[in-house]
């Protein structure tokens, strides 16, 4: 069910109705106090995607370090030095998070013929806060970034619908990655290079730790397990 439904419900009345949850927090800040209450419950619980900060759960994520890693290296390979990394989420507000964890994949492995460690968070925050086609490709042109890491697929689907706005073609002059391997990377064109996450994986890794904490109620199970991720090669990359 959606959160906010379940946020509806009798917290209390949980463990009547349910051997389990797998929660996927959408804003792990807000919702944590959520999760405490159902650990204090000693409800099975796993958190997807985000790791609970100290709290004594178990969560099954993606290995979103290394996917802003390989996505850097690939680009690398390709040729590109002024390597940029395109978010919707501030996340340098927090510096936690699945958003975080990809740039700083992506910032650990990119080599700048700079001193300026600041570049890389000044090109997040500047593209971040670029509203329009025209603006985003003026600043891109303006730091001679040539490639461009985005947050994740719908956020690079986005800049390059709007890159080709201003273009006659397909051709955006700019290599993209993206992450998720949603349908519509693939069908995009250029088809999207993007960082694939092994849900199957992750949704029986969470399954698996669940069933331990329903069949083991008196053992304590707060592993952070991550699962590795792969990357999708495509056009939107070869063709620079």
């Amino acid at each position: 069910m959606a959160n906010e439904r379940f946020i509806q419900l009798n917290l209390d009345e949980l463990a009547s109705q349910y051997a389990g949850i797998i929660y996927y927090p959408q804003n792990l800040a807000t919702e944590l106090p959520i999760l405490m209450r159902l650990y204090a419950q000693k409800m099975p619980l796993v958190v997807l995607d985000k790791q609970p900060a100290a709290l004594a759960v178990p969560s099954v994520t993606s290995d979103n370090v290394a996917g802003g890693k390989i996505a850097c290296e690939h680009l690398q390979s390709r040729g590109h030095h002024r390597i940029a990394f395109l978010p919707e989420t501030p996340f340098w507000q927090t510096f936690t998070g699945t958003v975080s964890d990809r740039f700083l994949g992506y910032f650990n492995h990119l080599k700048l013929a700079t001193s300026d460690a600041a570049l890389p968070l000044r090109w997040a925050q500047a593209l971040q806060a670029c509203t329009t086609a025209v603006q985003l490709k003026a600043y891109i042109q303006a730091q001679r970034i040539t490639a461009i890491i985005a947050e994740n697929d719908v956020v690079a689907l986005r800049a390059l619908q709007r890159l080709q706005e201003l273009t006659s073609n397909s051709d955006t002059s700019i290599a993209l990655v993206g992450f998720d391997n949603l349908p519509a990377a693939a069908r995009n064109n250029p088809a999207l290079t993007t960082v694939v996450q092994d849900f199957a994986a992750i949704g029986a890794k969470a399954v698996e730790a669940l069933l331990d904490q329903i069949n083991n109620p008196e053992h304590l199970f707060d592993d952070q397990i991550v699962v590795g991720v792969k990357l999708m090669v495509r056009s939107s990359t070869n063709q620079y």
